[in-house]
C-alpha cells in the first residue's frame, strides 16, 4: 500500500535539508521548513536516486551551484566605492 504525502515547502522562509548519518539502520533524508518537519529514512542507492533526480531538474532549468563570480566582484567593487564615498 502506498501513501502520497505532499508538502508545500515554498510558504515561509525556514527551509533545510540535510542527511543524518543513523547508528543503526538507514540515513535519514531531513528537511524542515515553516509549515513542517519530515525525516525520511532511505538506504543509499535511495538517496542517490533522490540526489540524481534534483541534479537532473536543477541542470534542466539551468540552476548553478556556483555563484556568479563577476557578480560577486561588482558587488563588492560596489560596496568599497560607497565606504569610500563616506
Amino acid at each position: 500500500m502506498a501513501t502520497e504525502i505532499t508538502l508545500n515547502a515554498t510558504e515561509g522562509r525556514h527551509f533545510t535539508a540535510k542527511v543524518e548519518k543513523q547508528y543503526y539502520g538507514s540515513p535519514s533524508l531531513v528537511i524542515e521548513c515553516s509549515v513542517v518537519n519530515l525525516t525520511l529514512h532511505a538506504d543509499d542507492e535511495q538517496l542517490a536516486e533522490i540526489g540524481e533526480a534534483i541534479r537532473e531538474h536543477l541542470e534542466r532549468v539551468g540552476y548553478h551551484e556556483t555563484p556568479d563570480q563577476q557578480q560577486i566582484l561588482n558587488s563588492e567593487l560596489e560596496e568599497e566605492s560607497h565606504a569610500q564615498a563616506d
